[in-house]
This record gives structure tokens, sequence and C-alpha cells, in this order.
């Protein structure tokens, strides 16, 4: 994907010389995918939406706002302007996302950052986010150890020997 800002924005220009930024759907679905290629992802574990960032072989749980700051920091630092209109400044471009909220969630978000993780990857994730899977996951582990390890289960009833 290129960095060109053409890509995001559709510029046209007044007839008084004035520029109008516009977005098209193709626009739109060219954030998506700048978004899909710098790793942000979308899935649903337990009917939750958790919004993630691929970096390699490892997942990391995100806030949604995070996909959007990463878009903004990409339009400050990394995208072309060098083939705008003329009369078009790079701040007018910023300020008009910031001000239009153009990152939005909705069925071409889904379809580009929308992610199937697989088994083991689920269970990372679930790891990381559901304190509850987590801890029954350790106490099976615990159990597992204890049986392996021939430890067997006892009783103490209280005050048996009293009566």
């Amino acid at each position: 994907m290129t960095t060109d800002i053409n890509n995001f924005v559709t510029l046209s220009t007044f007839k008084n010389g004035r520029v109008k930024i516009l977005q098209t759907v193709s626009n739109e679905a060219n954030i998506y995918k700048l978004l899909c290629n710098l790793g942000y992802r979308k899935t649903k574990l337990n009917n939750k939406n958790i919004y993630l960032k691929r970096e390699g072989a490892s997942l990391l749980p995100i806030h949604r706002s995070e996909i959007k700051q990463a878009f903004f920091k990409f339009l400050d630092l990394d995208a072309d302007y060098s083939k705008t209109l003329d009369g078009t400044n790079r701040g007018e471009i910023i300020n008009w996302f910031y001000q239009k909220n153009r990152i939005k969630v909705n069925g071409l978000y889904d379809h580009y950052l929308e992610d199937n993780l697989t088994g083991e990857e689920t269970h990372r994730l679930l790891m990381l986010t559901n304190q509850a899977y987590k801890h029954n996951f350790d106490i099976k582990q615990l159990l597992s150890k204890f049986e392996e390890w021939h430890f067997s289960k006892t009783i103490d009833k209280i005050n048996s020997y009293s009566q």
C-alpha cells in the first residue's frame, strides 16, 4: 500500500480556488487496508469484540482508540502529501480527519480488520484478557501436575476422633 494521501481522501477544487476534501468508499477501504497492513485486527471472543495488534507471532490486546491513533500517527509522520492540489496543506487534511472522525466501526471496518484466530491464538488471547479463564486453566495445570506426581486426595474430618 502506498502512502500517498490521495489514497485516503479525494481532493477537488471549487471555482473560487478553495479545496474540498471528500472521502469515497474506496478511500475509506484504503484506510482499513492500511490499518490491516500495520497489524491491527478485530475479533470476537465470547460474544465480545476484542481489538488487537499482530506483531509477528504475538497478539497484543489493545483499546479501539489505539487503532485511530495509529492512523493519525501515519497521517502526521508517514503520509506522502507531495501530490496534493495547490492550496491544500497537510494541516487541513489532518484536521479534516480529526473533525470528521473517519474511522468508523462499520461493514468495511469489519471486512478488512476482522480476524479468525486459531485455537492456540484464541487460548493465548483469552489468557491475556479473561482472568477467570486464566485462573481455571492454571488450576487444571496444577491438578494435572499433582496427578502426574501421584499425589492423592485426602479428606480431613474435623473432630472425628473426639466422638
